[in-house]
């Protein structure tokens, strides 16, 4: 089967993030590098730079770090985009929150949504003009127009074609029926992270995750305000109240990365007008970045909550791109990112036998005819 051919595109992983980093890695002087193929929403890239940082920490090493993320996609490895620039704006607080919405949650603020769009508008005007994205990322001249056609459908609103109600509603709907769907398969019910208990009642009644802090003070003081009016028992959600979910669907926004266009114009032909699936929920997301027992940032336990501070479901999110960010602070002057819209195998072939030619030109510091042709770590997810 031609898996270019093949359409689905599912922009939330399931699997806890794993550091791909071992011992040998670690004790070795030399530089590395490492292939991650079909990347997904790159959670385990985030984790490997994390612990990257932990291992490399007061080592007076200048050994340099190479990743080449690669998805057969072009709408995954634009989302990755969207992250890596959110995560390069380090100490920004509303940069934080947005890549805690972008990467959790189906439909989003306003206020996130604006960040979102000025860093989806960054990186368009950056590609049109051949710019560097950053000094530690780099994208061929090759790479960048299929990037580009996906970041300018999330600029355009998607056409029209998804309003907020829709999003949240069918984005319900899809988490239902997954949720019912592993309680059968597995006879296990979905993780709810310490002290979340209200904010899981939040999002199966409203299908939102609650900002909270100074952003939420200054920016959505009105819903805070109609939240904190409804009774919400652990019990179950209560039914809607009409004046929360109209609220939510004018202000509000859908996370526009959740759709692929290329999907959506083969999904429309065959006369389908319900948008993607979407097959995630915030609450157990947020659980399962955590769940990885080689993944010590944080153990998923109430002892660790109350230690990190932790009492919602958007501060676990925050919690691991603050990890994301602070890793990335440490490590960007000896890091290079290379970004990739490809198929695993095809650039294997390409790079055993030197023939991959859309590595492109010399970009700044980084000349592609020095990039690894060998990997101490080559990372395959949901690779046929």
């Amino acid at each position: 089967m031609n898996r270019e051919a093949e359409g689905e595109y599912y922009a939330v992983g399931h699997d806890p993030p794993n550091p791909e980093l071992d011992s040998k890695m670690i004790s070795s002087k030399g530089d590395l590098s490492w292939m991650f193929a079909g990347i997904g929403d790159a959670r385990n890239f985030f984790a490997t730079l994390i612990h990257l940082d932990k291992a490399e920490h007061d080592k007076k090493t200048k050994r340099k770090f190479h990743f080449s993320l690669l998805d057969l996609k072009a709408a995954a490895m634009a989302k990755v985009l969207v992250l890596l620039h959110l995560l390069n704006q380090i100490g920004d607080r509303g940069a934080l929150t947005c890549l805690a919405y972008v990467f959790g949650s189906i439909i989003m603020p306003a206020f996130a949504y604006d960040k979102l769009q000025q860093t989806v508008t960054a990186l368009v005007d950056k590609l049109q003009a051949g710019s560097p994205v950053a000094d530690w990322i780099y994208i061929s001249e090759a790479q960048r127009a299929p990037l580009l056609r996906q970041l300018r459908s999330w600029q355009q609103y998607l056409d029209g074609k998804y309003d907020t109600a829709t999003f949240r509603q069918h984005g319900l709907l899809q988490a239902s029926q997954g949720k019912m769907g592993r309680y059968s398969t597995h006879g296990a019910e979905d993780h709810v992270p310490p002290f979340c208990e209200r904010d899981d009642v939040i999002f199966w009644t409203y299908g939102i995750v609650m900002p909270q802090g100074e952003l939420a003070a200054k920016h959505e003081k009105q819903l805070l305000q109609l939240i904190e009016g409804q009774k919400l028992s652990p019990r179950g959600p209560p039914l809607p109240d009409r004046k929360i979910t109209d609220y939510i669907d004018r202000n509000w926004k859908p996370n526009v990365t959740l759709v692929d266009i290329d999907w959506e114009a083969k999904r429309q032909k065959r006369d389908s007008k319900d948008p993607p699936d979407f097959t995630f929920n915030p609450p157990e997301l947020a659980y399962v970045m955590f769940a990885c027992q080689e993944f010590l940032l944080f153990c998923p336990d109430e002892q660790h909550a109350k230690i990190f501070g932790l009492s919602n479901l958007l501060e676990y999110f925050e919690l691991f791109f603050r990890s994301t960010m602070l890793a990335l602070k440490e490590l960007r002057s000896r890091l290079c990112v290379e970004i990739v819209v490809g198929e695993m195998n095809d650039c294997l072939e390409r790079i055993h036998h030197d023939t991959w030619s859309t590595r492109g030109q010399k970009q700044g510091k980084f000349d592609p005819q020095q990039f690894p042709k060998l990997y101490n770590r080559v990372h395959m997810s949901n690779i046929p």
